[in-house]
């Protein structure tokens, strides 16, 4: 009987380890879930005004030329910001404030739809600074300059001596006479 009792202490040994690991689990689970925010976010972030942003973001990009709200929300919308600060950073950089930043991901298939209208636009003589989301260069501008002005939805367009942006694909007539109101 003797080695049943012990048999019987490592199960319930076994069992109590069991216990104690899931209520561990599920402390430090609570402990995520109640400082989400504190995890994901930097002490310089106010989550008001990154709410705001997005919130107007949205606004504007239910907004047509009109003024009208539309049906739902589009990825294409248009903004303008001052422009004196953005050119004087670029040239701070070494690059032309009179170039269009194309602001873009590889992976995103709007993007990649863009590219050769872009391309095309070059060839005509359109300048161009392409600023893809992973290249480090780019980002230095992008993140200098841009920061604010960056809506998180890629493509995104920006013309820093007019401080006018635009987010979402356009025709190639389009990224022309957005070119050129950037000159």
């Amino acid at each position: 009987m003797s080695s049943e009792r012990k048999e019987k202490k490592k199960i319930e040994k076994k069992d109590l380890g069991l216990l104690i690991s899931s209520v561990l689990g599920i402390v430090v689970i609570f402990v995520l879930l109640f400082n989400i925010n504190n995890i994901f976010t930097t002490p310089d972030m106010d989550l008001d005004e990154i709410q705001q942003q997005q919130t107007e973001a949205i606004e504007t990009a239910m907004d047509d030329s009109s003024g009208e709200k539309m049906g739902g929300i589009t990825s294409e919308a248009s903004t303008v910001f001052d422009s004196s600060e953005y050119q004087d950073c670029m040239e701070q950089l070494g690059e032309d404030p009179y170039q269009v930043v194309f602001y873009h991901s590889n992976s995103c298939p709007h993007c990649k739809a863009m590219k050769p209208i872009v391309q095309e636009l070059e060839a005509q003589g359109y300048k161009f600074l392409w600023a893809e989301s992973s290249d480090a260069s780019s980002m230095q501008v992008i993140s200098s300059c841009f920061r604010e002005v960056l809506s998180g939805y890629v493509p995104e367009f920006i013309c820093p001596s007019s401080g006018e942006t635009h987010i979402g694909g356009m025709s190639s007539e389009e990224l022309a006479a957005f070119a050129d109101a950037c000159n």
